[in-house]
């Protein structure tokens, strides 16, 4: 008896976060974020988001929970606001890395 040829299953490659994004103030794609822990607040930590072409630097704190494209729409939320410049700061290194 002969039996059936069983057909490969092909899973799709799960989709992965980007880890480089357009910058909303000179449209590059140089964008990063990266997290830090605060010191003494277990329920929040630091977002530092870089351009590498315009000099873009934020800090922002935001809750434990957010990823780096939450963060991503607060910057352009700032951006479309009008307010991305006024939050700009120069690098501080208190905080803890992760």
């Amino acid at each position: 008896m002969a039996r059936r040829k069983r057909r490969k299953v092909i899973k799709p490659k799960p989709l992965s976060m980007p880890k480089v994004y357009q910058c909303p103030r000179c449209g590059a794609e140089t964008l990063s974020i990266q997290f830090k822990k605060l010191k003494g607040d277990p329920f929040n930590k630091l977002a530092i988001v870089k351009c590498g072409t315009c000099k873009l630097y934020l800090e922002l704190t935001v809750p434990q929970v957010y990823t780096e494209i939450d963060v991503y729409g607060k910057v352009i939320d700032l951006a479309n606001e009008g307010r991305l410049e006024e939050m700009m700061s120069e690098p501080t290194g208190e905080p803890e890395e992760e």
